[in-house]
């Protein structure tokens, strides 16, 4: 069984961080961020429990109609 070491996560990394859900590599951690916030604008950021840290963040924005 693999473990997965890369949480997703939506709002701000320093506080309020709600989990999202969790993959094996940092690049479909990346690739699953991206499209999870395609989807729902918003903060999202992804954190690595091998370092203790956050590899990567994003924030999207709705388009006013």
């Amino acid at each position: 069984m693999k473990k997965t070491s890369f949480d997703i996560f939506s709002g701000a990394p320093d506080r309020y961080g709600v989990w999202l859900e969790s993959v094996e590599c940092s690049s479909s951690a990346r690739k699953r961020m991206e499209a999870i916030a395609s989807e729902k604008p918003g903060l999202y950021f992804v954190f690595s429990r091998f370092d203790h840290s956050v590899l990567v963040s994003t924030e999207t924005f709705s388009k006013w109609n």
